[in-house]
């Protein structure tokens, strides 16, 4: 078990470094305003990055941009950033980092912003791991943050959660027009879609003969079902020593397994990262001789795995990837007895109980379609106490590896 999770690790880190990110055709500002057509790496930012890796052209070598030497960069048909030296807030309005501070405590920043909408008005967004903020700014007006911010109150009854709604007085003041109503900034909420929504139709409004670009294009997210038949190699150690001297009580057994996967790839990271859910049938059953073959064991076990995690893909180009599962195990036994069977006929049997497990799986898809898997299941432990004599408790583990192949029906 330790050397397959260190090989896992390992494989991890290596692949990492080797697998695809393409360079997608954008371009590049410099601080002397030119502009230059390049291929940008598409990290897909999550956050707002300081430093990028392009190249000028598909086959040369890369070269690495930053918030000092770039005024702004973009990719065609995807995000675009541009640099600014202003006054903000990173608020931070997770619950456990709140404070009694209700406004704003504005200092100079250089940051790339990423442009959400572009016309006459035009609406910016920061992202980092604990903050999501906005900005704007109109031909008339420079550019500023929208202030949002939760803070607490103290009252005789405790601590409770107040809102800084700063943004909806700013966006009154300054974004008029007659279709918008006063009822639609209270209406507001401090969220991506909502202000994308609401400064597209406040530049409709402004000029309807002028289309507001909103140059934030967005991965989707998808699922998917595969349906995955395999074959499971199993390993049955107990502890019998009371029922056989000579510890006999190693069980192996081959058999067919098949699950139906729902997996969800996430829309963000160049849906790199998925989450997926596959009820599976699997069983094993094995028998054996113990104590100078006068007593007969049978191992039945099958159930319906309930294995629940996430996967992270490695593209290797346009058709095929490379992933990496690990997941929580549950299980819903169907037929689970441990049974002996001794000389005189006398049959002690019961059923036996099992824990859940970790499955960790590494595997190659191709055009989305076809797939094949290779997973390793951590040792389940399972329990049983024999039908008469309860202080021959009898324990023991399974370890499963896997083969799997699968094939996209949705």
């Amino acid at each position: 078990m330790k050397n397959f999770c260190l090989s896992f690790i390992l494989f991890l880190i290596t692949f990492h470094t080797l697998s695809q990110t393409n360079y997608e055709k954008g371009y590049i500002v410099n601080n002397t305003n030119e502009r230059i057509e390049c291929y940008i790496k598409n990290e897909d930012w999550v956050f707002n990055p300081k430093k990028i890796e392009y190249k000028l052209f598909p086959e040369s070598s890369v070269e690495f941009g930053d918030i000092i030497n770039l005024k702004e960069f973009g990719l065609y048909n995807g995000a675009v950033f541009q640099r600014y030296q202003l006054n903000m807030d990173i608020i931070d309005n997770l619950t456990q980092n709140l404070n009694f501070e209700r406004n704003e405590n504005l200092k100079e920043s250089i940051v790339f912003l990423k442009l959400l909408v572009n016309g006459p008005a035009t609406l910016y967004g920061y992202f980092d791991n604990t903050s999501r903020i906005y900005f704007y700014k109109t031909v008339n007006n420079q550019i500023e943050q929208l202030i949002y911010k939760k803070f607490l109150t103290q009252t005789n009854l405790g601590d409770y959660v107040s809102e800084n709604n700063k943004f909806k007085q700013q966006l009154f003041l300054n974004l008029k027009c007659d279709n918008v109503e006063l009822s639609d900034i209270e209406k507001l909420k401090y969220y991506e879609n909502d202000l994308i929504k609401f400064f597209r139709d406040y530049n409709n409004c402004i000029d309807p003969t002028t289309i507001s670009e909103t140059t934030s294009a967005k991965n989707t997210g998808k699922f998917n079902l595969n349906i995955r038949p395999g074959v499971n190699f199993g390993e049955l150690k107990s502890e019998i020593f009371e029922v056989d001297p000579n510890n006999n009580n190693n069980f192996k057994n081959t058999s067919l397994r098949i699950g139906l996967e729902l997996e969800y790839i996430f829309g963000f990271n160049n849906n790199k990262w998925a989450m997926f859910f596959e009820p599976t049938y699997q069983n094993f059953r094995t028998e054996n001789t113990l104590y100078f073959d006068l007593i007969k064991s049978n191992f039945e076990y099958s159930s319906i795995e309930l294995p629940i995690g996430i996967r992270h893909y490695f593209f290797i180009n346009d058709k095929s990837k490379i992933f990496l599962n690990i997941a929580y195990v549950g299980d819903i036994a169907l037929k689970n007895h441990f049974y002996f069977t001794y000389p005189n006929g006398f049959i002690d049997d019961k059923d036996f109980k099992s824990n859940s497990n970790i499955l960790l799986g590494i595997g190659f898809k191709f055009k989305n379609r076809l797939g094949f898997e290779a997973r390793y299941f951590t040792p389940r432990s399972f329990v049983r106490t024999p039908q008469f004599n309860t202080s021959n408790t009898i324990s023991g583990t399974l370890s499963t590896f896997s083969l799997i192949f699968s094939y996209n029906i949705l």
